[in-house]
């Protein structure tokens, strides 16, 4: 439904959700007398991923009891990433002048108390957009140690530590720039941290989730960083070209000084150790530019999308 909000707007909120109607409920209840003590008028927009038809009845349910509550209804599970574009991209196309925006996660670990600070500090003038970043969280050991395993390769490739979320408040006239910006797709706050000229971070500890366990495992965390990863695609792939031809260059070396070894002195520790030595570096090596091609395409399809 596309519910026509009369009067100027001052504020949207872009919520997206994917299957999440009871957290979404809790956080709408908390989050709308929030709202209304700025005395601002407002929308959220809830973006649907792809739910369900009985999660849709349960999203359109929360829009008839408030007003000001309106539902974007996704065709299919495209990453909550696109969900958040599309609701950009509404509240774009239907106001003038453009309101502020705040992006929050559904399920209730981003902290609606936390709006009104992001929203004080979006009032100075040069400031383009607010990130929050992640402080305490209560994902479990797993979720951490699979962030933590991705974000030391991350930091490598681009020389930054993705630790920044869906948490954010963006300034209204800077929303038709940010829409520009080729890599919005792929990563929203990414993409803010690396081309908005002014930008500011908060620290925020992150609630529990309201019900349910997170959505995010193994493949949607490693899609999630590529597509944060794509937003450096340039400085990403000239380190990963520069490293591996570093590491190949190494590894042929070592080669070549053993087969000299052998081939020059007496030494045998043990039959057919060179042979053997040279193979397993050789292997190293083709497998690490393996890699390196993989990750490479990988970056440039994701920057693509």
């Amino acid at each position: 439904m596309y519910r026509v909000t009369k009067g100027k707007l001052d504020l949207a909120v872009v919520l997206p959700c994917l299957n999440d109607s009871a957290s979404l409920a809790k956080l709408v209840s908390e989050l709308v007398p929030i709202l209304n003590a700025l005395h601002r008028k407002f929308v959220i927009y809830i973006c649907d991923d792809g739910s369900t038809n009985e999660e849709l009845d349960r999203f359109r349910q929360l829009s008839n009891r408030y007003p000001e509550v309106d539902v974007l209804i996704g065709d299919f599970k495209s990453g909550h990433q696109n969900a958040i574009l599309r609701g950009l991209m509404k509240i774009e196309q239907g106001n003038s002048p453009l309101p502020d925006v705040i992006v929050m996660d559904a399920d209730g670990e981003d902290n609606p108390e936390h709006v009104p600070q992001l929203l004080n500090q979006l009032q100075n003038s040069n400031i383009k957009a607010v990130l929050a970043k992640r402080g305490i969280r209560h994902s479990g050991v797993k979720f951490a140690l699979m962030h933590k395993a991705f974000n030391f390769p991350f930091k490598l490739l681009t020389g930054k530590k993705l630790e920044t979320g869906n948490f954010m408040a963006i300034k209204g006239e800077w929303l038709p720039t940010l829409l520009k910006l080729p890599s919005v797709a792929n990563h929203v706050s990414t993409t803010i941290i690396r081309f908005a000229p002014n930008v500011e971070t908060f620290t925020f500890d992150r609630n529990k989730r309201y019900f349910g366990k997170t959505k995010m495992n193994l493949s949607s965390l490693s899609l999630h960083g590529f597509g944060a990863l794509a937003v450096y695609a340039e400085i990403a792939l000239s380190r990963l070209i520069i490293g591996t031809s570093i590491l190949a260059i190494l590894l042929g070396s070592i080669s070549l000084i053993l087969v000299c070894f052998k081939t020059f002195t007496d030494a045998n520790f043990l039959p057919g150790w060179t042979s053997s030595a040279v193979i397993q570096i050789l292997s190293l090596t083709i497998i690490t530019v393996f890699q390196a091609v993989t990750t490479t395409i990988v970056i440039l399809w994701t920057k693509k999308k």
